[in-house]
């Protein structure tokens, strides 16, 4: 009888317990005031270093130029052949400062290029040469009276010739020491960034 006593107390024990504990369960209460600022804690470790990006091309900024332009030859009087054009971007600062380089080839299939001014040749003989001048928005290329056998010019030699010029400002580093040779016309474009 002890037993059972000892028993029903503790079923009774365990019936109050779980019955205490479970009405003591009610609504979560409104959230607490939020607590004062902690201390700043300890600078991190530096991160590690990125991956080396792929290096650029070299060039100059602000690099004008033209496309290939068909010259149109007329004869002067003086005998003198030569071929004008709007050249916009010459404008008064890039006469005082710039640098203005100005590319011949004598058709527009030969890869053959030449910087102006260049000397034009017949039967290996030079015949005249080929320059060019610039003025205010224009750029003329010509040559002087030719000592070809038959007086043939360049307007007979070559008459779908082409001309490009390549402007670099005069506020550009380095645009008088370029580190190429301008009689390399591939060797200029690469260097410039400029599709040949």
């Amino acid at each position: 009888m002890l037993q059972t006593v000892k028993s029903k107390f503790s079923h009774s024990l365990i019936f109050f317990i779980l019955a205490f504990s479970i009405s003591c369960v009610g609504p979560e209460g409104p959230e607490g005031p939020e607590g004062a600022q902690g201390p700043i804690g300890a600078q991190g470790p530096n991160g590690v270093q990125g991956i080396a990006g792929i290096a650029g091309t070299n060039g100059i900024t602000n690099v004008i130029y033209s496309p290939w332009i068909t010259n149109v030859w007329i004869k002067q009087e003086n005998k003198f052949i030569s071929h004008s054009f709007e050249a916009a971007s010459i404008t008064q600062e890039i006469m005082d400062q710039g640098l203005v380089l100005v590319y011949f080839k004598e058709s527009p299939t030969t890869n053959f290029i030449k910087i102006l001014p260049c000397t034009y040749y017949s039967n290996a003989v030079p015949v005249f040469t080929i320059d060019y001048t610039i003025k205010l928005r224009n750029l003329t290329v010509f040559h002087g009276v030719s000592t070809a056998i038959d007086g043939a010019g360049v307007d007979v030699a070559s008459p779908a010739s082409q001309t490009r010029y390549i402007i670099i400002p005069g506020g550009t580093a380095g645009r008088l020491n370029l580190p190429v040779d301008l009689n390399n016309y591939e060797e200029v474009c690469t260097y410039l960034g400029i599709k040949p």
